[in-house]
């Protein structure tokens, strides 16, 4: 039996013409209200093999039953879990992140003798990459938090874009401690790479929602070109301050503040094309 895929009723809270100002403002964790996504499962049911009943009657269909399935990826609304289960997987690698980040907050054995005002002072290169990363690994979590909200079902090759971006997620510890410690240029230029891949990585996995239907409403026009924006601002600031960093060297830090304001900016631009 053919289903028919139905869009969500004007009617109904992020439905209609309306339906895609709630996944541009979701972007922006003060706004946005909750919204009811269309579902693209009906799509799953309409490539099943032909003929016969759809319902599985032995172990043999029921195996390329859920092998379609499994091809296809997992919808939000009909595999809940499966789709928990790529959202809790990222919500863990950041709170170990961020937690790891203060591991690298030491004093040594020496400045037990030192005055402490004396001994925080001499870490202020220490503490300053420890405050930066907490608001790079922050800022990722808000903006993968709603990225992901754009999304109505995940593919494989969604899965396994989030394996590269977590991974590039857990080595900010490891980066803020080499900026931390040594605080030369090349450092700096490291760390500001390191944060451009996983930029690069998370404006690639809104390509690729947009571009296999992913999304739970089409993306096009003034938002789409804003909320791309929005996805590619912040890796050309980070790829741009490595080259920098070998010029101004820490310095350079005060230009990876410059994504938030920008970051604003185009949400401002947001939710005025979709007002």
């Amino acid at each position: 039996m053919a289903v028919t895929p139905q869009r969500c009723p004007a009617s109904e809270p992020g439905g209609g013409a309306n339906g895609w100002r709630y996944a541009a403002a979701s972007r922006f964790p003060s706004t946005g209200p909750g919204a009811v996504g269309m579902t693209r499962w009906a799509q799953l049911i309409e490539q099943q093999p032909s003929g016969g009943d759809s319902t599985p009657s032995d172990g043999t269909s029921d195996d390329r039953w859920r092998t379609l399935l499994g091809s296809q990826g997992f919808d939000r609304d009909h595999d809940p879990v499966e789709f928990g289960r790529v959202i809790a997987l990222t919500d863990g690698v950041f709170a170990i992140a961020i937690t790891l980040l203060v591991l690298n907050l030491t004093l040594p054995a020496a400045a037990a003798d030192e005055p402490l005002f004396t001994a925080l002072a001499d870490r202020g290169p220490q503490l300053l990459a420890f405050f930066v990363s907490v608001a790079v690994v922050g800022s990722f979590f808000i903006s993968h938090h709603g990225l992901m909200a754009m999304f109505q079902r995940l593919d494989p090759a969604m899965l396994w874009l989030t394996v590269g971006y977590v991974g590039l997620i857990v080595l900010i510890p490891f980066m803020q401690g080499l900026l931390g410690d040594r605080g030369d240029p090349p450092a700096a230029a490291i760390y500001a790479v390191v944060i451009g891949c996983a930029a690069s990585v998370e404006a690639l996995m809104l390509w690729h929602g947009k571009r296999r239907g992913l999304l739970r409403y089409p993306l096009h026009g003034r938002l789409a070109q804003l909320e791309f924006a929005r996805a590619v601002a912040p890796l050309v600031v980070w790829f741009t301050s490595a080259g920098l960093a070998f010029v101004f060297g820490l310095w350079t830090i005060l230009v990876w503040f410059s994504v938030w304001p920008i970051d604003a900016w185009l949400v401002r631009l947001e939710q005025r094309s979709s007002s």
